[in-house]
């Protein structure tokens, strides 16, 4: 029997676990969450957000799965700390937990740009169920919404919420096609934020660089995101452009550590977007690694110094 621990419980972390299971070995299996809630599909925000998909609809399974497969999940408590040399991980909470072979699904994360003002109630970025729930509600009572980031992320809200009936301003770079300008949908590109304006905690407008002040009521950041790998610094896991490195059998420079999903790249061939397929690809193909060496006996000794 082997400890396996998973960081991640998205597109990646949830293929291996459910792979494994499948596997029908008997190891000793243990899920690390951020989030307080169950695996979900993060792929499908955008249609939670538009109405096309319900919350409930989102969820891979029932509270009850992990309890029922003998899988333990730590929710909402993060790593802080990767021992390497005696294979442990400590959490937020300072528990412990030894590995056997760990795999590092961790994903990419979004953060808002240090900007004045970017603590105002009303401003977030969009990433997981937590915002995009967030956001729905609030767009039942914005009338102005200021989109900002990456073209493509931006355009997929910016159509929701055209068909909402919402005044809506996107601060991006060029238009893509698909966007239609109105007398309530503008295209600002190339222009930044200089600043998220408001009276107290309330959101009022942005600020652009060039000095000009768009009304919003609602703020949303999308896309630009990065590889959520900053707790394996000092680590000694390869890391390129804060993406793990791994070869092709999604194997880190250390034996018993793997990685799958958008928070890795195979050395020269760093691909920012990785599909929720290709994630999930990639998480099968680490249980099927892990379930060949385990049946081989091939389990690492733990080091105790």
């Amino acid at each position: 029997m082997a400890k396996i621990v998973i960081i991640g419980n998205s597109a990646a972390g949830n293929s291996c676990l459910q792979s494994l299971i499948n596997g029908q070995g008997n190891n000793e299996i243990t899920v690390i969450s951020q989030e307080e809630l169950l695996s979900y599909r993060r792929d499908q925000l955008l249609d939670y957000i538009s109405g096309k998909a319900e919350e409930k609809d989102l969820f891979f399974c029932a509270e009850d799965f992990y309890s029922r497969n003998n899988i333990t999940i730590q929710k909402n408590n993060p790593l802080i700390r990767l021992d390497i040399k005696k294979q442990r991980l400590v959490l937020k909470d300072n528990s412990k937990i030894n590995y056997d072979y760990l795999v590092i699904a961790s994903g990419q994360r979004l953060e808002l740009p240090d900007l004045p003002g970017k603590t105002k109630d009303g401003v977030f970025g969009l990433y997981n169920l937590k915002e995009a729930k967030e956001i729905k509600q609030r767009l039942t009572i914005s009338q102005s919404v200021c989109l900002v980031g990456e073209a493509m992320a931006c355009l997929d809200m910016a159509l929701i919420i055209a068909a909402k009936d919402k005044e809506v301003k996107v601060i991006s770079g060029p238009q893509p096609q698909g966007f239609v300008a109105s007398d309530k949908a503008e295209w600002i590109a190339g222009l930044s934020v200089a600043e998220i304006i408001g009276e107290g905690s309330e959101l009022k407008a942005l600020k652009l660089n060039n000095g000009k002040a768009l009304a919003a009521s609602l703020i949303v950041f999308c896309g630009n995101y990065t590889p959520n790998s900053d707790f394996l610094k000092e680590t000694g896991i390869n890391l390129g452009q804060g993406y793990i490195i791994v070869d092709d059998n999604m194997r880190t420079n250390l034996e018993n550590i793997f990685a799958c999903g958008s928070v890795c790249n195979k050395e020269g061939n760093i691909t920012k977007e990785k599909s929720w397929e290709q994630a999930a690809q990639e998480g099968s193909m680490v249980a099927g690694v892990l379930n060949g060496l385990i049946e081989r006996g091939k389990i690492p000794c733990q080091q105790t110094s």
